[in-house]
Parts: structure tokens; C-alpha cells; sequence
């Protein structure tokens, strides 16, 4: 029996299998409640100003289901307020902002509450004219 060598590896270009690695934790009511409160807390208790409202980015991570990084590379034109909705999507290289990719490439819209895009329009008031990430400020960049 004559053996043969194979000059490169047929499966290079196969990827693994993606495998669970942890079972995922679904928070309570009174868990998501308990984060929230002590975001505004810390939110109102901070002396770095202007700081990051946390409570509302919670919010928004617990109504979407977004990555910590979807969040903070929104903007506002990302979010449809007729629509109601919120665009994740990649972020080119803005005087603000770094370029920034979406993990696995999941381009995607999702809905929104009414009561997330009240808390949101309420956040877009308090913002400076023309300022185009909204869970960020200048000493976050």
C-alpha cells in the first residue's frame, strides 16, 4: 500500500464549529430593576461631567439585546425615531469617533419602545448642537 502526501490541507478554509461555552443568564425583573437604579444612581452621584448615562444605556441593552460595543458606536442617525427602530450597523472614521466593525458582521435593525424612545429623545435635548454619538462625550473618546 503506497502512501499519499497531500501538498496542502483540503480543510484550511473550514471553520470550527461553534460551540456554546456557557449557559447564558436570562436576568429577572427585579435584577434588570436593580441595574437600572444603580446606573442612576452612579449617573447622578458622578462628578465627572458630563458623564455617560448609564441607566440609559441599560435601558436600551436590555430592550435591544445589543453588544456593549453596538452601543457605544451608535449615533444618532442610527436610531429611526418615526420608525421606532435602532440601525446596527459598521462606523467609518468620524472627528468623534474611530472606525469600528460589527462583530460577525450581523448588520441589523431592531425595534424599540415607546418608553426607550422617550428616554432617548429626552438624552438627544440635553446634547450639544450637532454631536453625533449619544452614549458618549468628548472624555470618552
Amino acid at each position: 500500500m503506497s502512501l499519499l502526501q497531500l501538498e496542502s490541507n483540503p480543510f484550511q478554509y473550514v471553520g470550527k464549529r461553534k460551540v456554546l461555552r456557557r449557559k447564558v443568564h436570562i436576568y429577572t425583573d427585579d435584577e434588570c430593576d436593580r441595574l437600572v437604579r444603580s446606573a442612576k444612581q452612579f449617573f447622578l452621584h458622578s462628578n465627572w461631567t458630563p458623564c455617560v448615562p448609564w441607566d440609559l444605556l441599560i435601558i436600551v441593552a436590555l430592550c435591544t439585546g445589543m453588544r456593549r460595543g453596538e452601543l457605544l458606536n451608535t449615533a444618532w442617525w442610527n436610531i429611526d425615531f418615526d420608525r421606532q427602530t435602532i440601525d446596527v450597523s459598521p462606523q467609518k472614521d468620524i472627528d468623534q469617533a474611530w472606525e469600528w466593525h460589527i462583530k460577525d458582521t450581523d448588520r441589523r435593525t431592531l425595534p424599540l419602545t415607546e418608553q426607550v424612545l422617550l428616554l432617548l429623545t429626552k438624552h438627544y435635548e440635553q446634547q450639544p448642537e450637532g454631536y453625533p454619538l449619544h452614549f458618549r462625550t468628548s472624555q470618552t473618546l
